[in-house]
Order: structure tokens, then C-alpha cells, then sequence
């Protein structure tokens, strides 16, 4: 063989080596597995297979991305939109991705794969929450649907990021979570850097908090927000949001109701705001809470003939917490 033909052959092959799949083949190869995973919608084909090939069937989704983990970030993955969900960081260093679960019933259940750039600029993939204990409920874990990823500047405490989910634990009964996730080296860590305190919680009485956490939740009924257009027709109200350039994590305040016993969602948000340190409850009403501290019964008589409800929050009333529900147009 020639020896330039020989040098040609090896620089293509080189080449290929380097850049790997395309797009297109790596979504092609994603198409067929999910495919393969609508057989499972059939509760007989479910029946017929072991635990073990289930779980095979649905994670080679997973498989598949993480083998081209590189080449992923640059994908869009139209042709599999309805099956797959990408959520990605304002800085494109972390994204998650999520299929459904067929088989998983009233309680949705999702399967994920989370991929990530380390200081270095080399791609990571792992399951969620894999190494950050749960080890053994991993798979409840997983079961979260994503609802936003955002990054979070924490000046000299570094770079962090907020991972916002959901899980539809019941037909009716949803919950919401967020954690507050860094990249330290090659893993992902948990950032212990929002700050709990006292509050009155309606459905447990008064709880005594001082402590550092990196994870905040509630739950609620579901047809609290179908029944309310203000929430039902702005389904992003109903999740956690980051604004960044206001270092402001918010949800909605849940409250107990008689209608709604597992809770009811106000269009009122609660805000947790950065103070340099932590991410602590926003005060936006410091009079009140200054006499709310000084007459605590005098000021829950003012208020306890009106509809607004009974639940305190950092020693004042839940209602001194309300903030500026962000009405769009």
C-alpha cells in the first residue's frame, strides 16, 4: 500500500476515534431503546420478564448517552421529545435527563440520568443521587421528575446549582423537593448552605429548627391546583425557581385546609434569599414579626377572624410572609 494512502486512512480513522458518534447516530440508537421500553406498556409482556430485564430495558436508555456522554451535550434529541426530558443549566456544565415508567402506576416513576462538567472541562454521567446516601431506596429516588436545574453564584463560597423535582406519590398527592447540588473534582456533592429556623408547620405544631441543610420540600393535593386558574393555567408557579441575579430561591406556601387534606397551594410564594453565607426565609413584613414576637396572642386574635391561614413561620404569622407573586400578563 502506498505509504501517503496508509497515512490517509489512518488520519480518518483518527479522526472518527476523536469526535465519535454524531447527533444523529447517537439519537437514532436512543429512538430504537425507547421502542423497546413502549413494549412494556403491555402489562403482559411486563409479566413475562424478570425484575432484572425490566430494569435493563428501561436504563439502556441511560446506557447509550452516558457511553457518548461527550458528543450529548450538543444533541437536542427532537425525534424523542415525547419520551425524553432534558433539563440544562443556564451554563451548560449540568443536565438531567428523564423517561417515564410505564409500569410505575398511580405513583409516576421516572428514570434518570444526571451528566455533568467537572473545573477541568471533562464529562461526568451518574444515576441520580448515586454516592449521596439512599443507597438502598435509590430507585425511590429516582423516581422524581425533573422541574428545573439552575445555577446558583455563591460569590466565594463557588458555584453551586439548584435541582428542583417533583413526584406524584398518589393519584392526588404531589410533592416538590430541591437540593442544592456542587461539582467538587469529578463528583457532585451536596452543598449544605440553606438555613432552617423555628417554624409552626400546620399539619405537625411547632418544630425547632437551627441547623444548616442543602434540601427544602412539601407536599400538597393536587386539586387545590386544579382548582385554581391562577395556579392550573401557570404550571410553573406550582415548582421551585432561582433567580440568580437576585440570589432567590422560591415555592409556593402550602397550608392546611379542610377540602384539601393534604394540603392546599397558594399562589403566595416563599422566598429564601443569600445573605453570603446561606440561603435564609425572606422577612417581608418586619414590623409585624417585631410585634407578633412582643404580643404573640394579640396578634393572632387580630388576625384569626380572617380567611387568611393560621400557620407561623420564623415566629410571625405565615401571611407576614407573603411576597410579590410574580403575575404574568
Amino acid at each position: 500500500m502506498n505509504p501517503k494512502t496508509l497515512l490517509v486512512i489512518l488520519a480518518l480513522a483518527a479522526t472518527t476515534a476523536v469526535h465519535g458518534k454524531s447527533c444523529e447516530e447517537i439519537e437514532k440508537e436512543v429512538k430504537t431503546a425507547f421502542e423497546e421500553t413502549k413494549k412494556l406498556q403491555d402489562s403482559d409482556f411486563r409479566n413475562r420478564i424478570s425484575g432484572e430485564e425490566y430494569e435493563a430495558i428501561y436504563k439502556k436508555v441511560g446506557n447509550i448517552i452516558a457511553q457518548n456522554a461527550e458528543e450529548s451535550w450538543e444533541c437536542h434529541f427532537s425525534e424523542v421529545s415525547d419520551d425524553l426530558t432534558i433539563t440544562t443549566s443556564e451554563d451548560k456544565n449540568f443536565r438531567t435527563y428523564s423517561w417515564f415508567d410505564y409500569g410505575s402506576g398511580t405513583r409516576h416513576y421516572d428514570y434518570g440520568l444526571w451528566q455533568y462538567r467537572d473545573a477541568k472541562g471533562n464529562t461526568h454521567t451518574m444515576e441520580p443521587y448515586e454516592g449521596l446516601e439512599f443507597e438502598e431506596d435509590l430507585k425511590w429516588r429516582q423516581g422524581n421528575y425533573v422541574t428545573g436545574v439552575y445555577r446558583a453564584d455563591l460569590g466565594d463560597k463557588g458555584i453551586a446549582y439548584f435541582l428542583a423535582e417533583g413526584n406524584h406519590l398518589s393519584t392526588m398527592l404531589v410533592s416538590g423537593q430541591v437540593e442544592l447540588l456542587r461539582i467538587i473534582g469529578n463528583k457532585i456533592e451536596r452543598a449544605p448552605r440553606i438555613k432552617k429556623t423555628d417554624l409552626f408547620e400546620p399539619f405537625y405544631g411547632w418544630r425547632s429548627y437551627n441547623e444548616e441543610t442543602y434540601s427544602l420540600g412539601f407536599s400538597y393535593d393536587f386539586e387545590s391546583v386544579l382548582d385554581n386558574p391562577a395556579l392550573n393555567e401557570h404550571r410553573e408557579r406550582i415548582y421551585f425557581a432561582y433567580d440568580d441575579k437576585t440570589k432567590t430561591l422560591s415555592y409556593p406556601l402550602i397550608v392546611g385546609d379542610r377540602k384539601y387534606s393534604d394540603g392546599k397551594m397558594l399562589e403566595t410564594r416563599v422566598e429564601y434569599r443569600f445573605d453570603g453565607d446561606y440561603f435564609i426565609r425572606v422577612d417581608n413584613y418586619p414590623l409585624l414579626t417585631a410585634l407578633y414576637r412582643i404580643e404573640p396572642s394579640l396578634t393572632l386574635f387580630l388576625f384569626a377572624a380572617t380567611d387568611q391561614p393560621l400557620c407561623i413561620t420564623n415566629h410571625k404569622p405565615c401571611w407576614f410572609m407573603e411576597v410579590n407573586a410574580k403575575e404574568d400578563a
